[in-house]
């Protein structure tokens, strides 16, 4: 027997790419992982198992290692399994006598169980309820079938009922629009009944009886009208006969009756001497133009006859001796008179005229078409045209553009229909308007859209008292159709919706509380003014000659000046000069200092640095150019900050008094010093 055994060790990594066979006994430990194998001289190390540690009990081997054949599948053995997982029948002889090679139904375990009375009993309880739950599941099946079947029958049955409810409902609707009809038809009648009996009135009251008529005033009968046996045409010679022509006939009679006295009125012969009194006419021959005839002879006669009468005058021959001035046409030839005479003729013609300027017809204008220019007069039928369907509402001061949250009252039927604020306190301001008692608005936010529309507030509220709003009465539907879609309300002020047009989009009949009311945005007429360095000309907005900006302007294309062009970003169109006298850190000017120029007049002694800052101090962006000027007689060097590289040549100090230097940043923290330098 040996006194020692021998070992090896190494990591698992180790042990798995050798793969060396132990010798039998031989023992290998994985360093790693604390755990060993124990060789048999002919398996590999990946073929062998590990041994007893710490952590892990794997004795290796096969169970066939461990259980002694005898005891697989005997009694008080160990039973075997089969590749199924389960044990075999051929090893339950060993436990139930009689059992035969397979047991297929209960009855053949009952059979092998053989005298055992409990075993039997137990099979045949088990036997009666599977039996029983067989009977139970075909009447549940039964049941279910059963059950499926009216199911079907009433989901057809509900099908046709919600067939019948939709039919219905086009009925009831239509009904109702017959309804309508049927009211508007009863107005229209009971209004015409009511004009019938205003006529009825007035005839009975303003017309006579045939029978026993009585007249008041004047009474006008026809022409062909007849009294007793008194002809139309014997009317007719009373017509204009008053007592008092009868009286001046009467005094015509001669003193004898006998007709041959009297002179008829029509072709009168007169005998003997007729004396007329003074105050006799013929005619149109006055009394006192026939007293001119008085004494007249025939040379008078021939005088006269050469004389042009005063009125309508007709010459022959030339007239002369008469002027303008003497017929009231004194300035007819003065061009500056504004007052010449015109007949009444023309004036009324002249008077009938419109004015070119600032006219009022007093009658219709009657155009030639519809507009077809922006300047152009339009027609009523063109208006008429556009403003179709859109009902034209009072305008409010303010529109909201949220929920105005409140308790809501809908009236009688939305006729004064309030919302009222829960709790006291004001308004406040809609729409950044501040509102007072009498002011319209309009409600277009809310959560529930049947509060939505135009109200007048009632109460602005205050620390003792809620705020009220209360539906306007040009929009509670009173009377009916009152708010119906295609109404249209203009908001005067607002910092969202001011100078905005909403109109209502719901279609179909509004029911005040109970319909959802939905305004929609219908224009922005916003008035343009003319903002900060903007001109404003008629219809012409511009930029002012001489813009003020006060912040940064950036320009993506670069700047034109009058100068010259700049393109560089933020900085002037000129150089900015800084100067300095002593040791100086572009961080202290910064950014401002691109593109600049910075003069060190520094005397005497030591030279005095200009130093470069890091990116971290002052990112100046690449392609930063800077210079530096020497202008006395002290030396001035480039330095750069800790981190900050320059390159140079000959070196970084300037040469002489008026050298100057640029420094360009070329990259980040990289900068190239090139000029008039010295090492």
């Amino acid at each position: 027997m040996a006194t020692r055994m021998q070992q090896r060790r190494g990591t698992a990594a180790q042990w798995t790419a050798a793969d060396p066979v132990l010798g039998a006994g031989e023992i290998g430990f994985e360093t790693d992982t604390g755990k060993f194998k124990m060789g048999d001289g002919t398996s590999s190390w990946t073929e062998l198992y590990y041994f007893l540690d710490s952590n892990d009990l794997d004795l290796g081997g096969s169970l066939d290692d461990y259980i002694p054949l005898t005891q697989k599948g005997a009694n008080n053995g160990v039973a075997t399994l089969d590749s199924t997982g389960k044990v075999p029948l051929t090893q339950l002889g060993n436990i139930i006598d009689g059992a035969p090679e397979t047991l297929n139904t209960l009855n053949e375990l009952a059979a092998a169980i053989g005298d055992n009375p409990e075993f039997a009993t137990t099979v045949s309880a088990i036997n009666s309820a599977v039996s029983g739950l067989t009977t139970d599941v075909s009447t549940i099946d039964g049941t279910v079938t059963t059950l499926s079947s009216t199911v079907s029958g009433h989901t057809t049955d509900i099908s046709t009922l919600t067939s019948d409810l939709g039919n219905l409902d086009t009925q009831v609707q239509g009904i109702a629009t017959d309804l309508g009809t049927a009211e508007t038809d009863i107005d229209n009648l009971q209004s015409d009944v009511s004009g019938l009996e205003t006529t009825t009135g007035n005839l009975e009251t303003n017309k006579a009886p045939k029978d026993n008529p009585t007249f008041t005033g004047t009474v006008v009968l026809p022409n062909t009208t007849s009294i007793g046996d008194v002809s139309s045409t014997e009317l007719g010679y009373l017509n204009g006969v008053t007592s008092d022509i009868q009286t001046q006939i009467d005094g015509k009679l001669a003193t004898s009756t006998a007709s041959s006295t009297y002179a008829p009125l029509s072709g009168p012969t007169f005998t003997g001497t007729v004396t007329l009194p003074s105050t006799t006419s013929i005619g149109d021959v006055s009394a006192t133009e026939l007293q001119y005839i008085n004494g007249v002879t025939s040379a008078i006669q021939t005088q006269l006859d050469a004389k042009a009468p005063t009125a309508s005058p007709t010459f022959t021959g030339t007239v002369s001796g008469i002027t303008a001035t003497m017929v009231g046409l004194g300035n007819v030839d003065n061009t500056s008179d504004a007052n010449k005479p015109v007949s009444t003729a023309t004036q009324t013609a002249l008077d009938a005229k419109l004015n070119l300027s600032g006219g009022t017809l007093t009658g219709a204008l009657t155009l030639s078409g519809a507009p077809t220019s922006d300047l152009h007069a339009a027609t009523k039928q063109y208006v008429d045209g556009l403003a179709a369907g859109i009902n034209f509402h009072q305008p409010v001061v303010a529109a909201t553009a949220g929920n105005l949250a409140g308790t809501y009252n809908n009236g009688t039927n939305g006729v004064g229909a309030t919302i009222t604020a829960s709790a006291n306190g004001s308004i406040g301001t809609i729409d950044g308007v501040s509102v007072s008692v009498g002011n319209r608005i309009l409600l277009r936010a809310q959560t529930d859209a049947k509060e939505n529309g135009i109200y007048t507030i009632t109460a602005v509220g205050s620390a003792g008292a809620p705020w009220v709003v209360t539906r306007a009465t040009d929009a509670d539907n009173s009377p009916t159709g009152e708010l119906a879609n295609g109404d249209f309300t203009f908001v005067t002020s607002g910092s969202t919706n001011g100078s905005k047009g909403f109109i209502v989009s719901t279609t179909g009949t509004i029911t005040i509380g109970t319909t959802e009311v939905t305004y929609a945005q219908f224009n922005a007429s916003e008035a343009i003014v003319a903002g900060t360095n903007i001109d404003k000309t008629g219809a012409t907005i511009s930029v002012i000659s001489a813009p003020t900006f006060s912040g940064l302007v950036t320009a993506s294309s670069g700047v034109a000046f009058s100068d010259g062009t700049q393109t560089k970003e933020g900085v002037p169109s000129r150089t900015a000069i800084t100067q300095v006298a002593a040791a100086y850190n572009l961080s202290t000017g910064g950014l401002s200092l691109r593109d600049g120029l910075i003069e060190v007049s520094h005397t005497g002694g030591s030279a005095v640095a200009v130093t470069i800052p890091a990116d971290s101090t002052t990112n100046f962006p690449i392609g930063t150019s800077i210079d530096v000027l020497r202008t006395n007689t002290g030396g001035v060097s480039i330095a750069g900050a800790a981190g900050v590289t320059v390159n140079a040549t000959p070196g970084l100090n300037l040469r002489a008094q008026w050298s100057s230097v640029t420094l360009f940043k070329r990259a980040a923290n990289t900068w190239v010093a090139f000029g008039d330098l010295a090492s």
